[in-house]
């Protein structure tokens, strides 16, 4: 797990990130979803993210965290996914698969593999111009879509596909409805306990303002799929939660917190779902197969559209610069 220190580094890179692609939602004719995906990858692969000058890089983020962190590393990277005609059906306009890696090498034990498949919702302004108040809808909803996201999340066994809810951040929409939005993230998190990494960082955050907590791009539990603004920031940290929440707390330590939104540790599923996973999150085409056998039908039957078009990879690593004949922590 990530130490205390290294949790802000984290968050303040995440932050940058969210609050860019959130910025897409005030434009004259909003982006839509496959488009804001497309910067949202960009912007988390490391080929192309120095492009985008953030107010806090990528190189910068390596360096502070080798300073709070010795010997450690983190890599982003981005696979796009081509496929074959006969398996269009299966592939969504904007979904990612998220793979999310951390590699002790002073501990091998401690290392774990999680992994989450995002379908990208997008808020809507109301009345005319680029208008949002927290009665705001995600109105693209598709019913019978999720109905095939709960199936699947059923016949995985796992809450394997959550919802990536672009919104425009509280600071740029007017006072009244950041006052109103602020309140109900107070709201959700009055009983929360300061305790942990989580606290700790929660904490820190709520003293420094809580600008990070205000933030524009959320994940959601399927089951919880909120319809407006507000039930996105009235279900902080309960249904849904920050995008750079979700990753910072993740590698904070990704079994503690078993209440949020977090990935699918394929260390817990059986051989063959996690089988499964692992070649959804790679667009293996061939997975397509063992799903229909999964669900005791031929492979034939009616597509889940569940292959993503971007698959997005986050490594940390501790210790994995160090000397290979000695860098295990003894215990004797």
């Amino acid at each position: 797990m990530l130490p205390v220190a290294a949790l802000p580094l984290l968050l303040r890179f995440l932050d940058g990130i969210d609050a860019s692609v959130a910025r897409k939602l005030m434009r004259k004719i909003p982006w839509d979803e496959s488009a804001i995906t497309r910067e949202l990858c960009d912007l988390l692969d490391e080929d192309y993210s120095e492009e985008y000058h953030l107010d806090y890089s990528l190189e910068q983020l390596r360096r502070d965290l080798g300073l709070a962190m010795p010997l450690a590393s983190v890599d982003f990277t981005i696979e796009t996914h081509q496929y074959s005609a006969q398996i269009e059906n299966w592939v969504t306009q904007s979904e990612i698969g998220m793979v999310l890696k951390y590699q002790d090498s002073f501990v091998p034990t401690n290392s774990w593999t999680s992994s989450l498949l995002l379908q990208a919702k997008r808020l809507f302004p109301r009345g005319p111009g680029v208008q949002y108040s927290e009665a705001s809808r995600f109105e693209s909803s598709d019913p019978k879509q999720h109905g095939r996201i709960m199936n699947l999340n059923e016949l995985l066994g796992c809450d394997l596909v959550k919802y990536l809810l672009y919104c425009p951040r509280p600071s740029s929409l007017d006072k009244l409805t950041a006052a109103k939005l602020a309140h109900l993230r107070n709201l959700a998190m009055n009983g929360d306990i300061f305790d942990f990494a989580r606290g700790l960082a929660l904490h820190r955050e709520l003293e420094a303002g809580g600008q990070t907590l205000a933030a524009g791009v959320f994940v959601a539990k399927a089951d919880e799929m909120p319809k407006t603004l507000a039930q996105t920031h009235g279900g902080i940290f309960k249904s849904t939660v920050p995008l750079s929440w979700l990753l910072t707390l993740e590698f904070a330590d990704a079994g503690r917190f078993a209440d949020l939104p977090f990935g699918v540790n394929r260390n817990h599923l059986d051989s063959e779902r996690a089988r499964i996973v692992d070649g959804i999150l790679a667009g293996n085409e061939a997975v397509t197969q063992a799903i229909g056998v999964l669900a005791g039908r031929n492979a034939n039957f009616a597509p889940l559209r569940v292959l993503p078009k971007h698959t997005i990879s986050i490594s940390i690593s501790a210790g994995g610069q160090a000397d290979p004949d000695r860098r295990l922590i003894s215990n004797q």
